[in-house]
């Protein structure tokens, strides 16, 4: 990290620009690596498409995907509409394009090389070529056609958006904590659970932008003149974030007490004020939820995770009423279900330790002042942790760690610019595991259950990695198809440390040696004796591989070594 310069001008020019290119870095790493298809994706897909087709009802494709409804006598995806929707002139853009074409060109040039990854992903999600009905067979053997233009959504759908809250991120660190804007969004980027879902068709990455947004924009209000249009602004987003997903109106809300009363001397009148106009923006943000809903279901009410099938048997849903119970799933929170999305091998803290450095940075802002932006964001962690503990699937089913919990990383990233003040040797620490941890999950497998952890460790030993943009062409999947992708990510990090001012790494050294010490103990010997919760029942785990552990704990080391060079230095010439 570089010394603080005298010219605090230059600073913020040259932390911008290399801040900038090493959120390129990180974009162009993870544009590289393509995703298998699975239930989410093609569940995304059918209901683009069938919006294309004009209706909202999925029956051509329902047997693609498992994760659908059946409401009134059709099939309907069981995902927010937003991405879909948002999606769909992406969509129509390359078929007008003739992008379909080139997609079933490039997937039989690949086939052979990912025909093994096909078979285990259907093993991975409980399935076997004779557990599969013919008609599911028939509708799964075109699927693979669909991997580049899945690809190219993707691009839209979740890795603009990462890179836009990386940006917003990096603009409010730089404000707060000058000096620290580029080495808080790559550290969010590459050691949060945003690095692999940045590359995968889900709608969380969309969802997050929009309600973390939504914060952004009263903190700028807050830091000005009171602006009633950028409150409703802010309503505005968090309603669009429902949109996306559903269960971000919890945070919306939270969001919405700070905008009624997170602004300086406000009296009671002008309190009404900011309510009603944060509340018109979210009526108008969450409208086309209620207008997909009554097209759709003839009812404004009916959500589409309403009689969601559980077992598609011969018919497609032989049994409806997966999620039934409670809030559409949602139940009591237990202590078993913090446990999981914590301190399992799959766990927030297991896998990346940079949130808990985060969290520490989160009570000092609160310290240094910034009390209402440190309460929201509590309160959005505490929420958020809350609703997904009470879920029958609180990690959220074969994925590199619990993807509900995904809408919370932004705002606890907003902690990590005073964690970098002032712990910087545990923020690196923690924040080179948990690069580690995300890197070997993006290259090898990122959706993988419970008892695959150890499928990250095999890849690497067999020479078999995420198919990329290279394999979609017939390269493989050795590695020289995924080398490309890491060295963009190391050069991210690499851009990152050159637009970093003013830290001293030394200062607590000794603290950056235990942070390294517990998260080993933690992966190591607590999290395997962690089971995960799922349906209300406990499932067996496997630990985190020792190989990533290992190799975890070496970059954290080194990392460290090199950050503290220059005491080194002076310690030698005494």
């Amino acid at each position: 990290m570089r010394s603080e310069s005298t010219n605090p001008t230059s600073n913020s020019k040259r932390s911008r620009r290399w801040g900038t290119v090493a959120i390129t870095c990180f974009a162009l790493g993870t544009a590289l690596t393509m995703q298998g298809l699975g239930w989410a994706p093609n569940s995304y897909l059918a209901l683009t498409k069938s919006l294309g087709d004009g209706t909202a009802s999925i029956d051509r494709y329902h047997w693609t995907t498992g994760d659908k409804s059946w409401i009134n006598g059709h099939f309907y995806s069981v995902k927010a509409p937003g991405m879909s929707v948002v999606l769909l002139p992406v969509y129509e853009g390359l078929k007008l394009v003739g992008f379909e074409s080139l997609s079933r060109s490039a997937a039989r040039a690949s086939d052979a090389n990912v025909k093994q990854k096909r078979e285990e992903g259907l093993r991975l999600h409980g399935l076997s070529r004779s557990r599969l009905s013919d008609a599911e067979l028939r509708a799964r053997a075109p699927v693979k056609d669909s991997t580049l233009t899945v690809w190219a959504l993707t691009l839209f759908g979740a890795l603009i958006p990462a890179v836009v809250i990386l940006l917003l991120l990096r603009s409010v660190a730089e404000r707060w904590v000058p000096g620290t804007g580029a080495a808080s969004a790559i550290a969010l980027a590459l050691g949060t659970l945003i690095l692999p879902f940045a590359g995968l068709l889900f709608s969380h990455l969309i969802a997050t932008l929009a309600l973390f947004a939504a914060f952004v924009v009263l903190i700028r209000e807050r830091e000005r003149e009171p602006n009633l249009r950028l409150v409703a602004l802010a309503g505005l987003l968090a309603g669009l974030a429902v949109f996306f997903e559903y269960p971000l109106a919890f945070g919306g809300a939270v969001v919405g007490i700070f905008a009624v009363f997170g602004y300086r001397a406000a009296d009671l009148a002008s309190r009404l004020r900011r309510a009603l106009a944060y509340s018109a923006g979210v009526l108008v943000g969450a409208l086309p939820v209620g207008i997909y809903n009554l097209l759709a279901f003839g009812s404004l009410t009916t959500l589409s995770y309403q009689n969601t099938v559980s077992v598609q048997g011969i018919t497609g849903h032989d049994k409806i009423g997966l999620v039934d119970s409670g809030l559409f799933g949602i139940g009591v929170p237990s202590l078993q279900g913090y446990s999981s999305i914590l301190f399992s091998p799959r766990g927030l803290i297991a896998l990346t330790p940079i949130v808990v450095a985060a969290a520490i940075g989160v009570v000092l802002m609160y310290r240094q002042g910034r009390k209402a932006e440190a309460l929201t964001i509590t309160g959005i962690c505490l929420i958020f942790m809350t609703y997904v503990s009470g879920y029958i699937w609180p990690l959220g089913g074969s994925v590199p760690g619990p993807r509900y919990l995904i809408p919370i990383l932004p705002f606890l990233g907003l902690g990590l610019p005073f964690a970098w003040k002032r712990l910087p040797s545990v923020t690196l620490t923690t924040g080179l595991i948990s690069a580690v941890t995300m890197v070997a999950a993006t290259i090898a497998k990122p959706l993988v259950n419970a008892h695959a952890l150890e499928l990250w460790t095999r890849d690497f030993t067999e020479d078999s990695f995420r198919i990329t943009i290279f394999t979609a062409f017939g390269a493989g999947t050795s590695w020289w198809t995924i080398v490309p992708t890491i060295l963009a990510f190391v050069a991210a990090v690499g851009f990152a440390a050159v637009a970093t001012s003013g830290l001293e790494v030394s200062r607590d050294r000794i603290w950056g040696f235990v942070a390294l010490i517990v998260w080993v103990l933690i992966a190591w010997l607590l999290a395997p004796q962690v089971t995960e919760l799922r349906e209300g029942a406990t499932v067996a785990v496997v630990g985190l591989p020792p190989a990533v552990i290992q190799v975890a704990a070496g970059v954290a080391l080194i990392g460290m070594l090199l950050a503290a060079r220059p005491w080194l230095w002076r310690q030698g010439r005494k």
